[in-house]
């Protein structure tokens, strides 16, 4: 943001610091294609961020992550509250920050304007004023401050699942589009709204002075739509004309390439009505490349036809009754295997609650006889760790304490 912001936004005087992030860990990377947005907040409901980033990152091939980066602002007045989701953000996802693919940041408090006294009239109640210039605030930050970094933007919440290549869909989309319909403002590619906008950055700054203009006044969706109408039209124009322009602006992907999973909204105690749109198999489970195995193995019983082999190999998620300490969940590899990595994730959009809270992963060395402790499942049953035995015979995860939930086993990696 530049010195035009703060004649718009005067509270950012006050400190010289309001537009410097508290918290930073990004790479170098630059002159990307796509530089996708994503804001999310700190929750005591689901920590949907994990399971949309792992999405986003799972479904692009080797060249896409290349070429794109990710920033995730983790959008909080008090940084203290949100330290365990930047730790947490930071391991699960140390290889990608450090390929520079996903940057983090947290915005200065001092950025907002006192929100508890914000102007408002008897038809609009405070507390939706204050939840929308937050969110407008939060938005218009991850705008500018991905703006200079690549030639696309992709404005994204936390609560999404993609389709399978979608970086793929969205550029080629983009070149047909811009073929036939150049100055096009904004791209559609996701039937919730707010969600899956490309902008070309060249051309962001005018919307995004739009938004410090009026970001007190109407949700960010409403102000995009205004900003077109306003941008289509004149009073020279016939409403037929103005309603041509306004489509020439903002064309649309003809399917959703976005699902929306949220239960819970930003306003307090308010169920989303959106609930898993779309939802599609490939999004309740991740599939990888793992080395053979000579057999699999658990003690805990399978529902339907989610069997851990079929799991293993990419078919569908293991979804197994209740364990209780002791169960297990074992790999057996084919021949002594050096896996570098593994990464374990459980509970899916559907089934949220039916996680591993509770085991441990252990492993059996090569020409060892019995199995080593490694790491525990963290809070939201997921793990991520390092390995440095050397040839591995088995992978295993072992509940340590009865569980009220059923469990989902979603995804395993192995870096090998």
């Amino acid at each position: 943001m530049n010195s035009f912001a703060i004649e718009l936004m005067p509270h950012l005087i006050q400190r010289s610091s309001s537009l410097k992030p508290v918290f930073l860990l990004n790479g170098s990377r630059q002159d990307c294609e796509l530089v996708i947005g994503i804001t999310t907040t700190h929750s005591d409901k689901e920590l949907y961020i994990l399971v949309s980033l792992m999405n986003l990152i799972d479904a692009m091939n080797e060249k896409e992550k290349g070429k794109t980066l990710i920033i995730v602002l983790v959008a909080e007045l008090i940084l203290d509250q949100v330290r365990p989701l930047l730790e947490l953000l930071a391991f699960v996802f140390a290889e990608h920050v450090h390929s520079g693919l996903v940057e983090i940041v947290v915005p200065s408090p001092h950025y907002y304007p006192d929100l508890e006294t914000l102007t408002t009239n008897p038809l609009d109640p405070s507390n939706r004023v204050k939840r929308r210039t937050k969110q407008n605030l939060d938005i218009l930050y991850l705008m500018a401050y991905a703006r200079p970094r690549g030639t696309y933007y992709l404005s994204l919440r936390d609560d999404i699942t993609v389709k399978y290549r979608f970086v793929e869909h969205i550029m080629d989309f983009i070149k047909t589009t811009s073929d036939t319909n150049p100055h096009w403002y904004v791209l559609e590619f996701c039937n919730v709204r707010g969600v899956g906008k490309v902008f070309r950055t060249k051309s962001m700054v005018q919307f995004m002075t739009y938004i410090q203009i009026f970001y007190k006044n109407m949700p960010i969706d409403w102000l995009l739509n205004s900003y077109i109408a306003n941008s289509s039209c004149s009073r020279n124009k016939t409403t037929e004309t103005c309603k041509k322009n306004k489509l020439k602006s903002k064309p649309k992907y003809p399917v959703s390439l976005f699902n929306h999973i949220g239960l819970y909204s930003t306003s307090e105690g308010k169920v989303q009505i959106l609930k898993h749109l779309n939802t599609d198999e490939e999004t309740l489970f991740t599939a990888h490349d793992n080395p053979p195995v000579d057999r699999v193995y658990t003690d805990i019983p399978a529902y339907d036809k989610h069997t851990l082999l079929r799991a293993y190999e990419g078919e569908t998620f293991f979804w197994g009754k209740k364990p209780v300490e002791g169960n297990v969940v074992e790999f057996w590899f084919r021949e002594p295997t050096i896996i570098v990595s593994y990464a374990f994730g459980t509970g899916n959009i559907l089934h949220e609650k039916d996680k591993f809270y509770h085991a441990v992963v252990e492993v059996l060395p090569y020409k060892r006889h019995q199995f080593i402790y490694d790491k525990d499942f963290g809070e939201f049953g997921y793990v991520y760790g390092d390995l440095h035995f050397g040839e591995l015979v088995a992978i295993r995860i072992r509940v340590t304490k009865n569980s009220t939930h059923m469990v989902v086993l979603s995804e395993v990696r192995y870096n090998w």
